[in-house]
């Protein structure tokens, strides 16, 4: 989770030394998205990952969960709901054509 401090199932220990990586440009995190999140959960579930936050709905506008897989890195994954990914979708054609607008001057 960004930042570090929001993800309950970090220790202080584990803060401070993500804190450090990311000052030096050397933490990053990618936040895959699914279809299908209850059926990708069971799946982790069933390879012995640590659940953290089982599937929810949050407020703004996605279903996520969250784990540690085997070698214990912190893993979170969510679905769209369809609204906001229609949303999501239309900015990113608004940002295209500005990106192509600015190209073209």
């Amino acid at each position: 989770m960004a930042p570090p401090a929001a993800d309950p199932g970090v220790s202080d220990a584990e803060r401070r030394a993500i804190a450090e990586m990311m000052a030096t440009g050397a933490y990053g995190w990618i936040l895959p998205a699914t279809a299908d999140l209850t059926g990708t959960f069971e799946k982790v579930v069933a390879g012995r990952a640590e659940v953290v936050q089982e599937p929810t709905e949050q407020p703004y506008g996605v279903r996520d969960r969250a784990f540690r897989d085997p070698a214990g890195h912190p893993v979170r994954t969510s679905s769209l709901r369809p609204e906001p990914m229609r949303a999501w979708k239309s900015l990113q054609k608004l940002w295209r054509r500005s990106v192509e607008a600015s190209a073209r001057r």
